[in-house]
């Protein structure tokens, strides 16, 4: 079914300071997303730039991403499109140089 899909997860019994939630959802689609960066070693305050290609029949998407930092931080990309499926995002490293996982 096409549309925005809403998971709602409501605690019983949490601790007063919280709890952490992980939540996975795995679809049946024919709707596929490849990704790359522009390159395999950054250095600090470096832009990254990550290309995403969304295929299957997909008239267009909002595309987005959660980067997890080895100091545990996280940030969000926000990625635009650029044309035959393809979305571009970007985001600057930050302290230690990285190589990229793949993704």
């Amino acid at each position: 079914m096409s549309g925005t899909w809403t998971a709602v997860i409501q605690g019983t019994s949490v601790p007063t300071g919280g709890t952490p939630v992980a939540a996975f959802v795995s679809v049946n689609s024919s709707i596929t997303l490849a990704g790359q960066v522009d390159r395999v070693w950054y250095a600090p305050g470096a832009t990254a730039v990550i290309t995403t290609t969304l295929s299957g029949s997909v008239a267009s998407a909002n595309v987005a991403a959660q980067i997890s930092r080895s100091d545990g931080t996280t940030q969000s990309v926000s990625f635009s499109p650029v044309g035959a499926g393809q979305y571009r995002g970007t985001f600057i490293i930050r302290m230690y140089p990285v190589m990229p996982e793949p993704i």
